[in-house]
């Protein structure tokens, strides 16, 4: 967690940018991380809730194939770990 926040805030201002980061603990305790603008979180909404519907659900979209990509990603470098794995133990 602690990577996390420190990485978010590393891009926030290498990249100049209003980054709001909320993590959920499997217990359900919130973290919040609001970049380096303390108006952040309420400016990213504003942003968010002026933009057309259109537009948020192409951005959703857009952000669902990306994560479908990710995950693909995954899957297929666990399937070469496991594959590596099997040759090692015919050797």
């Amino acid at each position: 967690k602690r990577g996390i926040l420190k990485k978010a805030k590393e891009l926030s201002i290498l990249c100049d940018v209003e980054l709001v980061l909320l993590l959920s603990s499997p217990t359900g305790k919130p973290t919040l991380f609001v970049g380096q603008n303390p108006n952040g979180l309420y400016n990213i909404l504003q942003k968010v809730s002026n933009m057309p519907f259109v537009e948020r659900e192409e951005r959703d979209l857009k952000n669902l194939e990306i994560i479908v990509y990710l995950n693909q990603i995954e899957f297929m470098e666990d399937y070469l770990i496991e594959s590596l794995n099997e040759l090692r133990n015919m050797k």
